[in-house]
């Protein structure tokens, strides 16, 4: 469970000194959160979950940029996996495979929506 915000300035440096990449990488199941909003955060970015995936996706990405940019799904299928790991190892009980299923499917829609949107538009493809 990983919260790069409100770990920023507590437990690493920043952003660049984060573990996640390397937790990923070595095969654990990594879950992108967010902190109490008391706790983390500043004025430039604020603990939520659209900008724990932002940050994750612009600061991560540019440390770990092996293609020049070009694999930008890659990384939105970490950030997928991410999500569902959140989902699968959360404490409801009334979560079953048909409803993983169900947010897979969501998460599919909307990626490839945004995918192909920042493909078409340049000036939205920031990352």
């Amino acid at each position: 469970e990983c919260c790069l915000t409100s770990n920023i300035g507590w437990k690493v440096k920043d952003v660049q000194s984060h573990p996640i990449y390397e937790l990923i990488n070595h095969g654990f199941q990594v879950t992108l959160n967010t902190d109490n909003l008391l706790l983390s955060g500043n004025e430039h970015s604020e603990a939520n979950p659209t900008n724990e995936i932002l940050q994750f996706i612009t600061s991560v990405n540019k440390i770990h940029d092996t293609d020049g940019g070009k694999n930008k799904s890659k990384m939105w299928g970490i950030v997928k996996s991410m999500l569902i790991n959140g989902v699968r190892h959360s404490f409801d009980k009334n979560i079953d495979n048909e409803f993983v299923q169900e947010i897979e499917q969501e998460i599919d829609h909307v990626l490839s929506t945004e995918l192909n949107v920042m493909h078409d538009d340049k000036t939205k493809c920031k990352l």
